[in-house]
This record gives structure tokens, C-alpha cells and sequence, in this order.
């Protein structure tokens, strides 16, 4: 799970690199035309730790849908990213390493999905 968590890290430092800085409640915007906005929401910034929100939104039946949208958690001084939860349209995963093998399955699935997804905006160009 480490490698996965030290290359998302990575991954989310390029795309976000003012992640850091952020206040909480403050939203970083992502966008490349024609394709759905990308919004980051940080809701908690200690040096020991970074939870934000990652999530794209779309129009479905009239109203705009979070499809997916990610809970982060990033370490710093470990240069780690982890998911927290994740939701789209259909499914709601929480992914907390705590509740045991289980969750550390979850866990290794969330961040392979976040993973996959971050390589997708890349190769769409999604930029800040």
C-alpha cells in the first residue's frame, strides 16, 4: 500500500501544488474546456496532515452530481496520500485502515481508484 500511497502523493503535489497553503474551506478549481469542473475543498491543513476534497461534478436529471468525489488524507512529512472515502453516482466505499484487513483492502482499492482516475485527467490535460 505505501507505494501506491507515496505515488499518489506525488501525483496530487503536481496537480495541486498549492495544496499545502490552503485554508480550510478554500477551493482550488481545475479545468480544461469541455470537460467537467475539478474542484479541491481542503477542510483541515495541519503540517502533520492535509484532508481535502477531490471531486468532479456533472449534470445529471437537472442537478449536479459530485461523479466521483474522493475524501484525501495527506502526510507531509511522509510524503503519503490516502482515501478516505469514496462516492459516485451509485456507491459509497469508506476506506479506513483501522477497521482491520478489511479496511486495509478498502483502502488499497480506494487509492488504485483515485490513482487510475488522476492518470485519466492527465492524459485529458486537466490543468490548473
Amino acid at each position: 500500500m505505501s507505494n501506491v500511497s507515496n505515488l499518489l502523493y506525488r501525483e496530487l503535489s503536481a496537480l495541486l501544488p498549492e495544496l499545502s497553503q490552503l485554508v480550510p474551506y478554500e477551493r482550488i478549481s481545475l479545468s480544461e474546456y469541455g470537460l467537467p469542473e475539478i474542484n479541491a475543498v481542503a477542510f483541515d491543513n495541519t503540517p502533520e496532515r492535509i484532508s481535502f476534497i477531490l471531486s468532479r461534478h456533472v449534470a445529471k436529471g437537472g442537478r449536479s452530481i459530485a461523479n466521483p468525489c474522493f475524501e484525501i488524507a495527506l502526510n507531509p512529512e511522509l510524503r503519503t496520500a490516502n482515501v478516505v472515502t469514496y462516492k459516485d453516482e451509485h456507491y459509497f466505499h469508506e476506506a479506513r485502515p483501522s477497521s482491520g484487513e478489511a479496511g486495509t483492502m478498502a483502502q488499497v482499492q480506494a487509492n488504485r481508484r483515485l490513482f487510475h482516475w488522476l492518470s485519466s485527467l492527465k492524459r485529458n490535460g486537466y490543468q490548473r
